[in-house]
């Protein structure tokens, strides 16, 4: 709510309490404050709650995971530093996801190796949908079934903590504003073209491209 539209329910609402009047009373204006700015900070606590979503969670020492959330994410991250997941070897500590991410690469998974040191490894746009399943109430992560992966855990009676954010916008407007916001000057960046085609067209990504093109930039397709 902006100031103006504040004032302007603040002028409406001590109409309200002076019988549909102009007449102002110091009365009148300090019932009606309240009113109009506790109905502004409603406002900005719906549109949080609407993008933003930050929890704990506890797991069973299961291979993968479901994690539930009141909306699809653009971004995605479950983390723990508790003693009990640092001091136990293999176990899952990281999973960061960005489910908008248009690059090469779309998530990093980490967990505590044998000798309790900290491995990480990224997993590529092309594979995403191997391990991430995403609906509207909850994203599914099944870890890649090899090495230490498959026998790592996410440890029973650890927390871990959660947090969940997405703009509200398209896939195409996301990807519209990434090129845009592309640095003047040049140079070359990489996408991936799983992510780019199932968001527009080939001619319509060399559309979006193409003032990018134009000042220096090229494109490369993972």
């Amino acid at each position: 709510m902006s100031v103006n539209e504040k004032m302007t329910a603040i002028a409406d609402a001590i109409r309200g309490y002076t019988g549909g009047t102009d007449k102002l009373s110091l009365d009148a204006i300090a019932a009606a404050i309240p009113d109009v700015f506790g109905a502004g900070e409603g406002k900005k606590d719906s549109e949080w709650r609407d993008k933003v979503y930050v929890d704990t969670v506890s797991f069973n020492d299961t291979n993968g995971i479901t994690v539930s959330l009141p909306f699809v994410p653009d971004r995605f991250c479950v983390i723990s530093y508790e003693a009990l997941a640092m001091s136990t070897p293999y176990t899952y500590y990281l999973l960061v996801f960005d489910r908008a991410s248009f690059a090469q690469r779309c998530a990093q998974m980490g967990i505590v190796g044998e000798t309790l040191s900290l491995t990480s490894t990224a997993l590529n746009n092309a594979t995403r949908d191997t391990y991430f399943t995403v609906s509207e109430n909850s994203v599914i992560f099944t870890p890649p079934q090899s090495s230490y992966w498959k026998t790592s855990l996410w440890r029973k009676g650890a927390d871990y903590f959660v947090f969940a954010y997405r703009s509200g916008k398209s896939d195409r407007q996301l990807l519209e504003e990434e090129i845009a916001a592309l640095p003047a000057g040049g140079g070359s960046v990489v996408f991936s073209g799983k992510r780019v085609f199932e968001t527009v067209s080939e001619a319509e990504w060399e559309s979006i491209i193409a003032p990018a093109r134009e000042s220096g930039w090229t494109f490369a397709l993972a």
